[in-house]
């Protein structure tokens, strides 16, 4: 049940990249109203004079998505309350009658509604089946809130405002680092640090050879995410061929077998505005590595 409500879950998502029609309601009512392609709505609460989306907005909602059998059974299938951001739905033009997209764009800024639409119509107009879990004659039911309305311009400076600000609190944690470590060396032109531990004697690591690594990787505050040490067998890859984060490239081919160094790698050289789980966007990475081996081509 779980993967099943995953993969609907992924279509909603699908859903709302859709079209939308510029139909709006006018009243509120506390019982459902069945429009003329056959959405049934109730209108919860409705703002007077609210301003209605333009085509191209981006809708900022709350939404809950449930199934609803014959017998009047609900199972909830998606919330936005389990997501760490607002959903934001963009707002175009419906591409059938009776769309899930229709029944949004009867939302005013402010509005809350319930909107209940055919399961069966859902699906088979994207080509897809239905659900194993649901019938014919089953309802998708949203319970909706249309908390705001951006244009794509204002939502790509905000994601601009927020990078820039993440970037700046990764610059001054890295920089309380370097100072409370007493790290004097500088970094390399694209911004790794390189601090040599022991200079090894055999060969040199160049693009192209397969290298063989111990390395124990942390964060600014110590903690330990991945370490080839503590599963007893180091890492083997090419170098230089993007087969690894560009400050592993870089930081392994100023080394030589033997070698051991500190690799202070900002995110531009690590996983930049990725989450990876134990390693937060925009984090830049320590590592302590030794090179162990070095195999030519």
């Amino acid at each position: 049940m779980k993967t099943i409500k995953l993969i609907v879950l992924f279509l909603l998502v699908f859903v709302f990249s859709s079209c939308f029609m510029t139909k709006h309601f006018t009243k509120s009512n506390n019982k459902f109203q069945t429009t003329e392609s056959g959405i049934e709505y109730k209108i919860v609460k409705t703002e007077k004079d609210a301003v209605a989306p333009n085509i191209g907005d981006y809708l900022i909602v709350d939404l809950d998505n449930y199934w609803t059998n014959d017998i009047g059974k609900d199972s909830l299938l998606f919330s936005s309350k389990n997501i760490p951001e607002d959903l934001r739905i963009p707002h175009m033009e419906s591409t059938y009658d009776g769309s899930v997209e229709e029944a949004f764009a009867l939302l005013k800024i402010g509005d809350s509604a319930v909107f209940r639409i055919d399961a069966f119509t859902f699906f088979t107009n994207r080509n897809m089946p239905l659900p194993e879990f649901m019938k014919e004659g089953d309802k998708l039911e949203f319970r909706m809130t249309l908390k705001d309305v951006k244009t794509e311009e204002e939502l790509m400076q905000e994601r601009d405002e927020l990078l820039k600000g993440l970037i700046e609190e990764e610059v001054k944690m890295r920089d309380e680092y370097i100072a409370t470590n007493n790290i004097t060396e500088t970094a390399t032109q694209s911004g790794l640090y390189y601090i040599e531990i022991e200079e090894g004697t055999g060969k040199q690591a160049v693009a192209g050879n397969t290298v063989s690594v111990h390395y124990t990787g942390s964060l600014l505050n110590g903690e330990i995410f991945d370490s080839s040490i503590k599963r007893g067998e180091p890492i083997e890859f090419v170098l230089g061929v993007q087969g690894v984060i560009a400050g592993w490239d870089e930081g392994i081919a100023m080394m030589k077998v033997g070698g051991k160094a500190k690799l202070i790698i900002p995110s531009l050289l690590g996983y930049g505005e990725r989450d990876m789980g134990a390693i937060p966007p925009f984090s830049t990475l320590v590592f302590e590595v030794e090179l162990v081996d070095v195999f030519e081509k």
